[in-house]
């Protein structure tokens, strides 16, 4: 027979995991939704196909650089959980590998046009406009998503969470906003202010493991 050890603190922790794992499954899909409903009902399905597709691009690249983090960054602070080792880890990732990154989003912006005809066909090309908002925006979710992995390395439940909730709801106000003044793009502008937002409430949540020299 074999026994199970329960252990309160390991439980713990994987429920912390599967909450952040399941709000995130959940809201994202959910706003996505509103969102493209609202799309397709002020500028048509055309454009929300034309969005979507630009999501599709995006989730390329980004599942690329969230692997690349959670490789490099998520086992450094998990292991050293000190504010000091953090500065230094952010600082390192920032410096070496963040410019490379930087460089593939210029290159996929370069090579718009071939990406659309090779992974769609010309009937897309009205996605052309978004790459530049949706790029400039990735760059802050990636940037931001190096610090965020604190509270993952952290099992921090109440920061990840407050986060995330600002973030969904950011990305649909200005959604909201945006939409009717400059039509599709404005989908991919509201994408671009959201992130900075999402930046500006990452840094106040982390301020004490930012700028607490002493600890």
């Amino acid at each position: 027979m074999i026994g199970i050890q329960w252990s309160q603190e390991t439980a713990k922790k994987l429920f912390s995991y599967s909450a952040m794992a399941l709000v995130s499954a959940f809201l994202l899909p959910l706003v996505a939704i509103l969102v493209r409903n609202q799309v397709r009902t002020q500028v048509g399905d055309a454009a929300a196909g034309w969005w979507e597709g630009m999501i599709r691009v995006s989730n390329y690249y980004i599942l690329f650089a969230t692997s690349l983090i959670s490789m490099y960054v998520l086992p450094k602070l998990s292991k050293n959980k000190s504010s000091s080792h953090f500065r230094t880890t952010i600082s390192h990732f920032y410096k070496t590998i963040l410019p490379f990154l930087l460089l593939g989003l210029i290159a996929v912006y370069i090579s718009r046009d071939y990406i659309i005809l090779y992974l769609f066909n010309a009937d897309f090309e009205g996605m052309e406009p978004l790459f530049k908002w949706q790029l400039i925006g990735d760059f802050i979710k990636i940037v931001t998503t190096v610090l965020a992995f604190q509270f993952i390395a952290r099992n921090d439940i109440k920061r990840y969470l407050v986060a995330e909730i600002v973030s969904v709801l950011s990305f649909y106000i200005f959604s909201m906003i945006l939409l009717p003044l400059y039509s599709i793009e404005g989908i991919v502008m509201a994408h671009v202010a959201n992130y900075i937002v999402y930046f500006i409430v990452i840094v106040i949540l982390l301020k004490k493991e930012l700028f607490n020299s002493a600890s």
